[in-house]
């Protein structure tokens, strides 16, 4: 699937088109490891399955981090005790349909629902029993240790409170990877680019006012338009999804809504981790404070 034919990349806040992946992603260089974080284990094809495409067309290393095992997502009570294995192997066939190897996919299994209570080092017990650790040891070393430059998470505004676990997990811990903490688990990291996707909710508006108070942007400021290939390639991958057909079958029907003249939405928002406070606006309000008082 080559890259230049099959997907466009735009820039919606300049109400641009970019020229290729590297604006997409600035500073871009083949052979950059890329991962997806995704709530569950159809998540990221949903939201980001074109980004995962197009990252492996311009020569990335694609890596699926999958958080929660998936154990609430039977709609049969006699799939309830093999629900789990059965998404397991699920998984594995339909990402191998998008070029991600069973090597390259981390599974944390979480508890479904119970994402936030895994958020930090440790995470909380009862009195007598034994201290248990949290998510950030694991991933801050998968961080490290793949080399990731670009993390692409799924959209945590009013969607999913496990998907709320996962945006958290991606935008606290993430820039840590890059800092001299804890430096005998893994050699700092740096990631270069912090991307949301959206599974089916909109995304938080209050980034899109962060980004500027001059303009009404809108929420998602990076798209990608993918042709009918791509698009029944994803739609391929995903009937490797036996079980959770019934689930995302309104997913799977919004997915038309995507479609324009020239091929497949996806959006995104990019995000700062780290917004810098910035001391000149204040500095100006403090100004003519002090000056309206001579």
């Amino acid at each position: 699937m080559t890259l230049d034919q099959t997907f466009r990349f735009l820039d919606l806040d300049a109400e641009t088109e970019l020229h290729g992946i590297e604006a997409f992603f600035p500073a871009w260089n083949a052979g950059e490891h890329v991962a997806f974080f995704s709530p569950h284990d159809d998540d990221a094809m949903l939201g980001a399955g074109y980004l995962m495409l197009a990252a492996q067309a311009a020569g990335a290393v694609a890596h699926l981090v999958i958080f929660h095992r998936g154990n609430a997502g039977y709609s049969k009570p006699t799939d309830k005790e093999t629900i789990v294995e059965v998404r397991k192997k699920e998984t594995v066939a339909s990402y191998r349909g998008l070029g991600i190897s069973q090597n390259n996919i981390l599974r944390l299994d979480l508890p479904d629902f119970s994402g936030n209570a895994y958020l930090g080092m440790f995470k909380p017990v009862q009195p007598g029993q034994d201290q248990s650790t949290g998510t950030f040891e694991r991933l801050l070393v998968f961080l490290r240790k793949s080399k990731v430059s670009r993390l692409v998470f799924a959209n945590g505004f009013r969607e999913h409170i496990d998907h709320a676990a996962v945006a958290q997990s991606a935008i606290l811990y993430g820039p840590q990877a890059g800092d001299p903490v804890v430096v005998d688990w893994a050699e700092p990291w740096t990631i270069q680019s912090f991307i949301e996707y959206s599974v089916w909710g909109n995304f938080d508006p209050v980034e899109s006012i962060r980004r500027s108070a001059e303009k009404n942007h809108l929420p998602a400021n990076r798209a990608i338009i993918a042709n009918e290939a791509a698009e029944q390639k994803i739609q391929s991958a995903l009937q490797q999804f036996h079980s959770q057909q019934a689930i995302i079958k309104g997913i799977l029907e919004n997915r038309k809504e995507r479609k324009i003249d020239q091929g497949y939405l996806e959006l995104y928002m990019q995000v700062d981790p780290r917004p810098k406070l910035d001391y000149n606006p204040y500095k100006q309000s403090i100004n003519h404070i002090l000056k309206k008082k001579k």
